[in-house]
């Protein structure tokens, strides 16, 4: 399975498009025969087509330079005491949090529950009735096929006391069918993809094209004209490819060995490297992006100083180290000695984390603590893969969770900074890492905990 991958210019496709208009509808015939006995039609099944410019704007850095010296060397955020519209904001986001609290303990341990080593990795392998999950005021609402007392109670013993947590929906299509028909498309298109996975809400797959061909619009056009026949539904979007973004600003940047760029990156947490479940000294836990084209043991500082040394990353199809999974995008930092007497459990803001949670489901409150930026925002895709294009990195990243937001989103250099909820006590879970943010809409995107869960644990 792959993303297309389109380097032809624009004039090029132009020349094409007849040709591969006609060829698309060759491939949309094809596939409606080749799947119409594996999926049921479903009552009012179609096609969704929206203009959203996906135009993920990746946070890509060169060398790591850890700054603010995990947190101590700044106070609470002066911004969140001095104005009145932020301080309300986060206090309104943090209720919402606490209402959410068992809802999203509850997805937590369903994803704890489904994590699964094939052949060495990690991955996420979901029963054939599971559609995915969203909250609802201070419910889990588990998407089923079937939601028979058979099936329902195979969830609620997963859920133990937190089943009085959750409610059931049922839906035509499961995750596993909506995957394997909709990457059929993601292979067969004949136009550049910017991203694709599963849209809980719509119980659909939806799949970004590059809006900047007009080939894209033309193959939109000709799938919409056979939406009817369609026996699973497919969401077609637009957007913009994904381009990262540079972090060098002015009196940061310094030349490193072989002619590279340092630059600036957050931290997510610190706490305990993970070798089979035997805690192996003291780490941090950032991004991964920031270590493509890095060596092994790739040195990293603070203010300068030298406080670790790069242990296993992941980022799409580079990585070091033993990763473990395919998924995410993250890096583990093995610290010395100088980065062992600086580690704790506080954010920069002054906040404590007290645990963390797998994988926040759709529609739960998140919070983003990068170095630059505090970013609100509700949870709005989880399980996707992201089409990471630029000059220094090219490459698929999967199973990542998207944000929607009206308010601040990270900007460069929070990248690799602390996503976070809050339990029913109020204690801080760490969620995952921040990645990137798009320029073109309120959606920033971080990698959920769930990915270095087996490779990581914090100070709690």
């Amino acid at each position: 399975m792959r993303a297309v991958q389109v380097v032809l210019d624009e004039k090029k496709w132009s020349v094409e498009m007849k040709k591969k208009n006609s060829f698309a509808n060759v491939v949309l015939s094809v596939l409606l025969v080749a799947v119409i006995a594996i999926a049921p039609m479903p009552v009012g099944a179609g096609v969704i087509v929206e203009n959203l410019p996906y135009d993920v704007d990746y946070i890509d850095i060169g060398d790591l330079e850890i700054v603010n010296d995990f947190g101590l060397l700044e106070q609470i955020d002066l911004r969140m005491l001095e104005c009145e519209y932020f301080a309300a904001e986060f206090m309104e986001a943090v209720s919402i949090m606490n209402l959410q609290a068992r809802a999203v303990e509850a997805y937590g341990l369903l994803m704890e529950y489904f994590l699964t080593y094939v052949d060495g990795y990690l991955e996420l392998i979901h029963p054939d009735t599971y559609a995915g999950a969203y909250v609802e005021g201070d419910m889990l609402v588990i998407r089923l096929t079937d939601i028979s007392g058979e099936t329902t109670v195979f969830y609620k013993n997963i859920l133990g006391d937190l089943a009085d947590a959750v409610m059931f929906e049922q839906v035509s299509f499961s995750k596993n069918q909506l995957r394997a028909f909709g990457e059929i498309f993601v292979d067969a298109v004949d136009a550049p993809v910017v991203q694709f996975g599963v849209d809980t809400m719509a119980n659909a797959f939806a799949i970004t094209l590059d809006e900047s061909y007009a080939y894209s619009m033309q193959v939109v056009e000709s799938f919409n004209a056979n939406a009817r026949f369609m026996p699973v539904p497919i969401m077609f979007e637009l957007g913009q490819m994904a381009v990262a973004a540079s972090t060098l600003t002015g009196g940061s940047a310094i030349v490193a060995q072989g002619g590279r760029l340092n630059s600036f990156a957050s931290i997510g947490a610190t706490g305990y490297h993970l070798v089979n479940g035997v805690r192996q000294g003291y780490a941090l836990l950032t991004t991964g992006h920031a270590f493509t084209y890095r060596p092994n043991n790739a040195t990293v500082t603070s203010n300068g100083v030298p406080i670790g040394n790069l242990s296993t990353f992941r980022v799409g199809r580079y990585s070091a180290g033993v990763p473990g999974t395919a998924n995410g995008d993250w890096a583990i930092v093995s610290l010395n000695a100088e980065g062992a007497r600086r580690v704790t459990d506080l954010l920069r803001d002054g906040r404590r984390i007290s645990g963390a949670v797998m994988s926040p489901p759709v529609n739960s409150a998140v919070f983003g603590l990068g170095m630059e930026t505090f970013s609100t925002g509700h949870v709005d895709r989880t399980g996707l893969t992201i089409d990471l294009n630029s000059p220094n990195i090219t490459t698929l990243v999967t199973g990542i969770t998207s944000v929607r937001t009206g308010g601040v989103r990270p900007i460069p250099g929070d990248s690799g900074g602390t996503v976070f909820t809050f339990n029913a006590q109020n204690h801080v879970m760490l969620a995952g890492v921040i990645l990137g943010t798009s320029r073109g809409t309120g959606t920033w995107y971080f990698s959920p905990h769930q990915w270095v869960s087996s490779r990581f644990v914090g100070l709690w």
